[in-house]
């Protein structure tokens, strides 16, 4: 899935569904691997280009451009710390080097 941003990043499947395994997966130069693809493009195509058989473009194999006609907005965000929902908090490494920024800029 290709969207509009300044990093050329983009969301594809990948033929190596065993790294979802993984706890990290820091495996790409920038692109988003994702687990459930399809799931994703039913998604963003709900509401747009109701005519499209996708079941019949997935079987094909083939690359295609859909240009949807109703926005879907993507937001990607790098998080080192949360709270999961059982009030748990959680760290991961830092992996890309964006917390030291980040303190810098909160003066911490």
């Amino acid at each position: 899935m290709l969207f509009s941003n300044p990093f050329s990043i983009y969301l594809h499947d990948t033929p190596s569904k065993q790294l979802f395994q993984k706890d990290v997966r820091t495996f790409s130069s920038g692109c988003i691997r994702l687990e459930k693809p399809w799931e994703l493009a039913r998604f963003a195509l709900n509401g747009n280009n109701s005519g499209i058989n996708l079941t019949e473009k997935i079987n094909s194999g083939e690359t295609i451009t859909i240009n949807l006609t109703k926005r879907v907005p993507i937001y990607l965000t790098y998080l080192t710390a949360w709270v999961d929902d059982q009030d748990h908090i959680h760290f991961a490494e830092d992996v890309y080097g964006r917390d030291k920024r980040l303190l810098e800029y909160a003066r911490w």
